[in-house]
């Protein structure tokens, strides 16, 4: 899944907690996933 590798590789890169993703176009290789996030979207 690609939205949980994301945030695999969120949480070893950062230290504070995601409040949001931006979304900068509309490719399904960019928001396969998205609904899964426990974050807000912008796009």
């Amino acid at each position: 899944m690609h939205a949980k590798s994301f945030l695999e590789d969120v949480s070893q890169t950062i230290d504070v907690p995601v409040k949001y993703v931006v979304i900068t176009h509309w490719h399904w290789d960019h928001v396969f996933g998205l609904q899964s996030l426990p974050f807000h979207s912008i796009g």
